[in-house]
């Protein structure tokens, strides 16, 4: 994908989620289509759909979480946008009304069954269509050495998680997320790169492209100082693009059906 000009429309301002904005941005574009026909699943607070309608394209976002739907709903307003609650399992379109893009972002993740979702993914996207997939890496740094130890902490519901929670709010992690404003946001899966190719393949795709997230951004003690200095937020970035993608923090995708993919 070429280098485009990227303006921000977000309430995003961690480089960590630009990047990740710029990397769908950039993605959608590359179709070379306008007034696109896009869906969101797991839209969240509705920063990614509000994005890609500054873009010129049809968005609708949807996500099972009213309570974020209601902030996407309060936060984002576009003639081309809509936000709705609903469950995409449930989702039926006719034939004709299928999406040239679907977005899922940072969502499998929370989810007992993704499957499930990447073979609706599949069913609701036009067969010369792309869907642009990031999760976290289940064996990278920041589910490695943040997401893990701290779920486990936090399921022990003892003493010491409530030190250890009481610290972190004195740190200035209270748990929100400009992602999303579910309560719920513990993971589930965690992918290596060897699992998405496989859920790629179970669900009919193919992955034209992978790209990596970050390094240890979000890791502890680095995001304490990382979140408060763009220009080390840059040079994580930087350095995640010249690592080995195993060893980053997420994983980029994107994808076409099987019957298009080159």
């Amino acid at each position: 994908m070429e280098t485009q000009h990227f303006t921000n429309y977000s309430s995003y301002d961690q480089i960590f989620d630009i990047k990740r904005l710029k990397f769908i941005e950039t993605a959608v574009n590359s179709l070379e289509r306008s007034h696109l026909q896009i869906l969101e699943i797991g839209c969240g607070n509705g920063n990614i759909s509000y994005q890609l309608a500054h873009s010129g394209h049809y968005v609708s976002g949807i996500d099972i979480d009213e309570k974020s739907v209601q902030s996407a709903n309060r936060k984002f307003q576009h003639e081309k946008l809509q936000f709705k609650v609903m469950d995409v399992c449930e989702y039926i379109v006719k034939e004709e009304d299928k999406y040239d893009v679907i977005v899922c972002s940072e969502v499998l993740e929370h989810l007992t069954n993704p499957l499930t979702i990447m073979r609706n993914v599949n069913r609701l996207l036009k067969d010369n269509g792309i869907a642009v997939i990031t999760v976290p890496n289940g064996t990278g740094p920041r589910e490695l050495f943040m997401t893990r130890p701290t779920q486990y902490i936090y399921q022990k519901d003892n003493c010491f998680s409530k030190i250890f929670i009481g610290m972190k709010k004195c740190l200035g992690y209270n748990g929100d997320t400009p992602q999303s404003s579910s309560t719920s946001l513990s993971h589930i899966q965690f992918f290596t790169y060897k699992d998405v190719h496989e859920l790629a393949d179970k669900s009919s795709f193919s992955i034209c492209k992978i790209a990596p997230s970050s390094f240890i951004e979000k890791v502890f003690p680095f995001s304490i100082i990382y979140r408060r200095v763009r220009k080390l937020q840059q040079f994580d970035c930087w350095m995640a693009d010249r690592l080995p993608i195993r060893w980053t923090s997420g994983f980029y995708m994107i994808m076409k059906k099987k019957s298009m993919a080159e």
